[in-house]
């Protein structure tokens, strides 16, 4: 613990305070009658020094003046002062005397302030991480909401990407810049400049808006074409910078249908068909799940005021089929030009194997399927493994290059680690572990342990104390070179494990987790102890609403397959042209799979809420 020593005029100051005390002590015996409501001796002093002209003076009295005061207004007094020489430009005298403070008897403001002066004063010194442990708790705490509002303002600015600072850059991005320095095939470079302009797409605002000495010179006309493209809602502001870009980048040879795709990012519309057949389950073991599709389908096409006049739909039950076939052939014989559906993974690859697909059929999953690509078959389903290569991006733009991983022993939960270490890898990032947890369990400190290397660190203090043959004081301490944890969990083992790495002295180690914690259903007090998981999910999440619907996500699944029927066309041809919908901002590949870029967001008082740092 830090002493601070008082200066001689402290000193002075003191004996001034205990004067004013004494004066206003016998000013109160000879005046009658008493005042209803008498001011402390101590109460007028503290007014008279907040009224000193200099910040040093304001602190040495406030000093002086809590050596007289009752021992909880002392405290807030000191923590008046030390506010004074942090104002004072003392950073290290106000850190000293504000850790010596204990407000656990105290209000929350109180101990909120205290907090907010020791995380300033990390900020001051660059030290994000200790600023960070500082304010780990504001979420569970009571306090007005000016206060509430200089914490957020403080947790904002240590969320900003670190990449300004640090120059680097991800490891696919440098190859992506190799590749095109070195091209000569000018169908090659217009690809290169369209995978580097899309994947450009997929990192926040504030990660294209570097310096130009921080970024490659060939990549650099890039990052500024995609900060364009993000930042500009107003088509004529578009064209105007991006006249400005010509004149500042003359020789890069953009492709003509990228710049055109930039100046004009609007989808086409395109007629709706006159009939849609929805192929889904309606029986069986996933009814729930088509019947809310269904929902989803029939809310985005009430909302559409030409599909009530333009579309007749028709719905065919999957759910006890073992062989899709017959089924898509009477869809087609019933007159459907377009199909939604099927659901089943496997009736997709039957689809694909018998050469059915006729029309433009709209799959309500995704499957791994061989050779070539299959014409007029769009894979539209909620993809972990594009949420998680978000939250890799998410995890390097706010500096972190080291992660753990801790996962379920399941099968989804190994594939879920798997394409964690795959998209982290290509980043840039490395690995310090990772550790499986058994999946039914509800007590994962062992694991936890294990994933610290705590179970090590207490094997290191038994070896020392026999050796030494006396008893040693210990902490167990954790391994120093982890940045993050990356965690697959469902809700109920996210809540037990969450409060577990905290009690594992791992309370300052960010965590980043996949949407499969948060059920969709609003519950702040039972979701308190997920508070500071990020994770990335379908915009609704974030939306605020009720949810009212039992599957928040498989409805909206629903609306966004009706949603981009009138811009199939557009979108599978398009490199950089997205549809807003509910699920995300959707593009199409090459392969005709549709991927969604997802709102990214973190747990604050038991509530999801978008992330600062994700523009």
């Amino acid at each position: 613990m830090v002493t601070v020593q008082p200066p001689q005029r402290l000193v002075q100051l003191a004996l001034f305070a205990l004067v004013i005390v004494a004066v206003q002590g016998c000013v109160n015996t000879v005046q009658a009658p008493a005042p209803t409501v008498a001011q402390p001796g101590y109460q007028q002093a503290r007014a008279q020094a907040m009224g000193l002209p200099a910040a040093e003076l304001r602190a040495e009295a406030l000093a002086a003046i809590a050596t007289s005061a009752p021992p909880m207004q002392a405290g807030r007094i000191n923590l008046e002062a030390a506010e004074q020489w942090l104002i004072a430009g003392a950073d290290q005298t106000a850190l000293a005397l504000a850790e010596q403070l204990d407000f656990s008897t105290d209000s929350d403001e109180w101990l909120l302030r205290r907090q907010l002066l020791i995380a300033k004063v990390h900020i001051n010194r660059r030290e994000s991480a200790a600023a960070r442990r500082a304010l780990a708790f504001v979420d569970q705490l009571s306090v007005s909401p000016g206060l509430k509002a200089q914490a957020e303002q403080l947790l904002a600015r240590l969320e900003q990407p670190a990449e300004a600072s640090t120059g680097q850059l991800p490891q696919l991005l440098l190859d992506l810049a190799t590749q095109l320095a070195n091209v000569t095939s000018t169908k090659r470079r217009t690809a290169l400049q369209a995978e580097i302009l899309s994947e450009l797409g997929r990192f926040p605002l504030a990660f294209l808006n570097r310096s130009a000495h921080e970024t490659p010179e060939v990549l650099l006309p890039f990052f500024r074409l995609a900060a364009i493209n993000r930042s500009n809602d107003n088509p004529g502001q578009t064209v105007a910078q991006i006249n400005r870009w010509q004149q500042e980048f003359p020789f890069v040879q953009l492709d003509a249908a990228l710049m055109t795709e930039l100046a004009q990012p609007e989808l086409s519309r395109s007629a709706l068909p006159t009939q849609v057949a929805l192929i889904l389950p309606y029986t069986g073991d996933m009814a729930q799940a088509a019947a809310v599709l269904h929902q989803g389908v029939m809310t985005s096409y009430f909302t559409d005021p030409l599909a009530a006049t333009r579309v007749t739909l028709r719905s065919y039950d999957s759910g006890n089929t073992a062989d899709i076939a017959p089924l898509y052939r009477q869809a087609i014989t019933d007159g459907a030009e377009l199909v939604i559906g099927p659901l089943d993974k496997q009736h997709i690859r039957q689809l694909v194997e018998q050469q059915l697909i006729t029309v433009p059929t709209l799959a309500l999953n995704r499957v791994e399927l061989p050779g070539q690509v299959t014409p007029q078959l769009v894979q539209f389903g909620l993809s972990p493994e594009d949420e998680i290569a978000q939250l890799s991006r998410l995890a390097w733009t706010l500096g972190h290059r080291r992660a753990s991983i801790f996962f379920p022993d399941t099968p989804l939960g190994i594939r879920l680690k798997s394409s964690f270490e795959q998209n982290w890898r290509q980043l840039g990032g490395s690995l310090a572990n990772q550790h499986a947890y058994p999946a039914a369990a509800s007590d994962f400190s062992n694991q936890i342990m294990a994933l610290l290397d705590l179970d090590e660190s207490k094997k290191r203090h038994q070896r020392l104390a026999q050796r030494l043959a006396v008893p040693l004081q210990f902490t167990p301490r954790r391994r120093q070179d982890i940045d993050f944890i990356f965690l697959a969990a469902f809700a109920q083992q996210a809540r037990a494990i969450r409060p577990q790495f905290r009690f594992h002295q791992a309370d300052d180690l960010p965590i980043f987790a996949t949407s499969h914690l948060y059920s969709g259903s609003p519950n702040p007090p039972l979701n308190q102890d997920l508070n500071q998981i990020r994770f990335c999910d379908a915009p609704t999440i974030f939306s605020g609403g009720t949810h009212d619907q039992a599957l928040p996500r498989i409805n909206a699944l629903g609306q966004d397959a009706f949603g981009i029927v009138a811009y199939l066309p557009s979108l599978t041809s398009s490199h950089l042209r997205s549809h807003e919908g509910a699920t995300g901002s959707l593009t199409i590949d090459k392969a005709g799979r549709v991927h969604g870029q997802l709102t990214c967001g973190r747990f604050r008082r038991g509530t999801p809420v978008k992330h600062s740092s994700w523009h």
